[in-house]
């Protein structure tokens, strides 16, 4: 697989994660200069809550990649509920 689709993948895995404890969230991911970031965005009510949180890549390789997905998407779940 290569580093762009790998990366994509990671991208996505993180956003379905949120979106599986917040099925309505607005999510978005991406990696740029060695930083994986990880944003979503729920409606409660009237009431609106975000999370963004990044994690530092020592590489694209596909475990660790899979390590952030997993990592963000915990960080960012635990903040909005």
């Amino acid at each position: 697989m290569s580093s762009g689709k790998t990366v994509e993948a990671a991208t996505d895995r993180a956003q379905k994660l949120v979106r599986a404890q917040f099925s309505e969230a607005v999510t978005s991911a991406f990696v740029e200069d060695s930083m994986f970031f990880l944003t979503a965005e729920v409606t409660d009510g009237d009431e609106k809550r975000s999370a963004s949180h990044a994690y530092t890549l020592d590489s694209t390789k596909p475990a660790e990649l899979q390590e952030a997905a997993e990592d963000l998407a915990k960080r960012v779940t635990e903040e909005l509920q």
